[in-house]
């Protein structure tokens, strides 16, 4: 979500950070590698072209980016996390890593996740509609 309005540089740093989330808790599943693909996609050919680096560096780099991008790569980090319909205690740990490192609200994460559920909602009543 949103991915596109991030530059080139953000795009690889994002998915340092995305390749980073899928394998947090020690089993990449189908649906992360579905989603993480949607967002590859979503990114354009810029993101194919990634080089992977550390996530340590990519974190702090994406730091120094506007409070907009880090909040649309939290966005899209929760969305990943989220992508197996479960929420473990090591994706956990990466993104209160990031909400602190990045000094985002307890609000503004409460804010971004109902934004996720609210999307996985919608996906899954579109997802009825067109199937009955």
């Amino acid at each position: 979500m949103l991915l596109d309005l991030l530059t080139k540089d953000e795009k690889h740093l994002f998915l340092d950070l995305a390749a980073h989330m899928t394998k947090a808790d020690g089993t990449i599943l189908e649906s992360e590698s579905l989603e993480l693909k949607i967002m590859t996609n979503e990114m354009g050919k810029e993101a194919k072209e990634r080089v992977a680096s550390d996530v340590t560096a990519s974190m702090l780099a994406l730091g120094k980016s506007s409070v907009k991008i880090k909040r649309i790569v939290l966005l899209n980090l929760i969305v990943l996390s989220l992508s197996d319909d479960f929420y473990h205690t090591e994706e956990h740990l990466v993104i209160e890593e990031l909400l602190e490192t990045w000094s985002i609200s307890a609000k503004k994460k409460a804010e971004l996740f109902k934004l996720v559920y609210n999307y996985k909602d919608l996906r899954e009543k579109a997802k009825l509609v067109v199937s009955a």
